[in-house]
């Protein structure tokens, strides 16, 4: 679901009951700084509605 999206990095992927609590239990212990948060927020960034809406809109009435 999130293949060729950008978010590949962002996220942990799962696809067993298994794998989902062998994940969980990784990041549980792992310890997330401010440094990670703000990286992330960057990457998310990217994928704002509303900014990707409006380049859109840009596209689209700039000719």
């Amino acid at each position: 679901m999130i293949q060729d999206t950008g978010l590949e990095k962002l996220c942990e992927l799962a696809n067993t009951k298994k794998e989902i609590l062998e994940k969980t239990s990784k990041l549980i212990t792992l310890n997330f700084t401010n440094e990670n948060s703000e990286k992330r927020r960057e990457e998310l960034l990217k994928f704002s509605p509303e900014k990707n809406a409006k380049k859109i809109i840009t596209i689209i009435f700039k000719h």
